[in-house]
């Protein structure tokens, strides 16, 4: 995650700037992770993931917003993104649930048995949801920040990003770091 917000919170900003918010950021989360590790505070770090979790969406919005001139594309970016957050929270809910149902979710489980009782295996399925948030998003953010994507033959994205990634860059709107080809 802290690549993730250093990319944001570095994005077009002049060099000491990117400096400074990438030092905010490593001291930060290094001192909440040094402090999770020898505490082993849990609500803290649930505080901790969420508001990350909403700081990297907020930004990203933000900066489709400011850099997505096309309105159609900026409603598909928008709603890529929406995909990606609603999935992040449907993997919170699911976790919740592991994490106080336990018992119940096992037990459940069982009477089910194999094979339809994997479909209860709750965490597994917040691991999957999360990491497909993940890439949706930092898809999203690569795609809209970084320099040096070649338009031309597409980004290289997977889905669920690849489509509207792809259609972007064929549509010619942007060159990869927001600004309008030509320009």
């Amino acid at each position: 995650m802290g690549c993730v917000l250093i990319k944001l919170f570095s994005f077009r900003q002049p060099k000491d700037i990117q400096r400074r918010n990438a030092a905010i950021i490593s001291i930060g989360l290094t001192s909440f992770i040094i402090y999770h590790c020898v505490t082993d505070e849990f609500t803290l770090h649930i505080i901790i993931f969420l508001s990350l979790t909403f700081t990297v969406i907020w930004k990203t919005r933000k900066i489709i917003r400011e850099t997505v001139q096309d309105s159609a594309q900026r409603k598909k970016m928008a709603t890529l993104a929406t995909f990606g957050t609603s999935t992040a929270f449907f993997a919170y809910f699911l976790w919740n649930i592991d994490v106080h149902c336990c018992s119940t979710v096992t037990r459940l489980q069982h009477r089910l048995g194999y094979p339809l009782g994997v479909l209860l295996e709750l965490h597994g399925w917040w691991h999957i949801l999360t990491a497909l948030s993940s890439y949706t998003m930092i898809a999203m953010i690569e795609f809209l920040t970084c320099e040096g994507l070649d338009d031309s033959h597409g980004v290289g994205f997977l889905w669920p990003a690849r489509a509207v990634l792809e259609d972007a860059a064929q549509a010619q709107f942007m060159n990869g770091n927001g600004h309008t080809k030509g320009s």
